[in-house]
């Protein structure tokens, strides 16, 4: 089984669309069910003119794009087919009688292709699967950047009040902040749907408007506790909804096969307790900012300090975790 680097490029879990696919297959394969074995396994992607190859050998799987030949066994078969059985939405062997794809080589090897790639007594699949992924609306709308642009946007209400509020407190920053939540929310009413984060902000900042502008004294001396209450609090609500708040946006940048699997869901969910307790630490911060005035620049210090890692340790673990949970 000799083949060029030259012909061929190594896939990695984070590469996106049908690259994650098969580089989630190669990642449960197990060399258990036959052990020693060498085999290259095809995709022949009809309808994207793609072709994607597992590689087994010295009981280890690795995924790759490009051109081998003769290979072991050869699938010719849709992207959206596929997805589907990788992820258990749709059942091989059914597939293959109803003829979503044919074959070429050995028989045998396509037979065991589920032991092979199913960790025995995990599933990578969500113990609640979602079905009918392909009805799920789009949420970016017209504006098709990407999911992360999109969590940009929606914290952008965020930015002015953490920014201009906090150089210059007084309720035009509010109306400002307010005012551009309205707009993200109208827009994605009108499209087609708004998030969790999207409906909380806007509800949140209108209420926040009024009493402020009521000039309740409470309310104003300890805003900034309360917003981060608030953002801590809606972000580990987000946890109750199949889309955890990081899902619901990081999802784009994956087929829509990969929504349901463990590896997403719990890689997200993760992540956004993790923020959720974040935002919550930061309202303790700003209360001890209020009772110990003379700590208030090191408390905020420490705590603008704190989101180095916070970035840092949400850009490895986006990449680390969802592989350790499909090796099992």
């Amino acid at each position: 089984m000799n083949f060029s680097d030259k012909e061929v490029k190594s896939l990695k879990l984070t590469d996106g669309g049908m690259s994650t696919v098969f580089t989630g297959m190669a990642l449960r394969y197990n060399p258990n069910v036959v052990p020693k074995l060498e085999a290259i396994i095809g995709f022949n992607l009809e309808n994207r003119k793609e072709n994607y190859y597992l590689i087994i050998k010295d009981d280890k799987c690795k995924a790759y794009r490009g051109t081998v030949k003769n290979p072991t066994l050869l699938i010719f078969t849709s992207a959206d087919t596929w997805m589907k059985i990788s992820t258990g939405e749709l059942d091989g062997a059914m597939a293959y009688l109803k003829k979503l794809y044919t074959v070429e080589g050995d028989m045998n090897l396509l037979l065991r292709l589920n032991e092979l790639f199913s960790e025995t007594g995990t599933q990578e699949r969500s113990s609640q699967p979602m079905k009918n992924l392909d009805k799920i609306l789009d949420h970016r709308g017209p504006l098709n950047i990407s999911g992360k642009s999109w969590l940009n946007i929606a914290f952008t209400p965020w930015i002015v009040i953490w920014i201009w509020y906090s150089i210059s407190p007084g309720l035009l920053p509010l109306i400002i902040a307010t005012s551009l939540s309205i707009i993200f929310m109208v827009y994605h009413l009108k499209t087609n749907r708004p998030t969790l984060f999207e409906i909380g902000t806007c509800t949140y900042l209108i209420i926040v408007l009024i009493l402020f502008g009521m000039e309740l004294e409470f309310f104003i001396n300890y805003i900034e506790v309360i917003n981060n209450i608030f953002l801590g609090g809606l972000w580990l609500l987000s946890l109750t909804k199949f889309f955890s708040l990081t899902a619901e946006y990081t999802r784009y940048e994956f087929p829509k096969a990969i929504w349901s699997t463990r590896a997403f869901l719990k890689t997200n969910n993760i992540l956004t307790s993790l923020w959720g307790v974040y935002f919550l630490c930061s309202a303790i911060r700003n209360l001890l900012s209020i009772m110990y005035k003379e700590f208030s620049i090191i408390l905020m210090i420490v705590n603008y300090l704190l989101l180095i890692p916070m970035f840092a340790f949400t850009s490895w673990f986006q990449k680390w975790y969802p592989k350790k949970v499909i090796a099992g």
